[in-house]
């Protein structure tokens, strides 16, 4: 029973505070809220993996690669569930572009992304606005955050 249950949990605790009903609901409100905070800091995937495609493009390009990344992101934000993050981010210098992409695993990416009509589709629409393309994967640690 609820009275059994919070007695040993006294007896474990070491408090007589908790026999009474009032002081369980209590210690339940604080360990619920504690529980809250620990999953909201908790990394939602360990490990994921990072794939960043940094590129040179051809001068005065950047808007129709922009222009059409935007509507690969919307494919990819409705369809692909494990693609977690899919940025592009812009430098300065109007020719270099950034390719920030997360997955739950290294397969989300090889298996679906990569194979998807509408990367395929995109691929071919800018192969002729990018110069120079260099492609790196690293795996999170965990150490640190990624959202605030």
């Amino acid at each position: 029973t609820l009275s059994h249950s919070r007695m040993a949990l006294a007896q474990i605790l070491g408090s007589p505070l908790l026999k009474s009903p009032a002081a369980g609901i209590a210690l339940g409100a604080v360990l619920g809220a504690a529980a809250v905070r620990l999953l909201a800091t908790a990394p939602a995937h360990k490990r994921a993996f990072v794939y960043i495609v940094t590129l040179k493009l051809k001068p005065n390009t950047r808007h129709l690669f922009l222009q059409e990344w935007g509507v690969l992101a919307d494919y990819v934000k409705k369809n692909e569930p494990n693609t977690l993050t899919y940025e592009a981010v812009v430098s300065d210098d109007p020719d270099k572009l950034l390719i920030y992409e997360r997955y739950v695993a290294r397969s989300d990416l090889v298996d679906i992304h990569a194979k998807s009509a509408a990367i395929q589709a995109f691929g071919a629409k800018s192969k002729d606005w990018v110069l120079e393309k260099q492609l790196d994967e690293y795996y999170e640690t965990n150490i640190g955050y990624i959202a605030k």
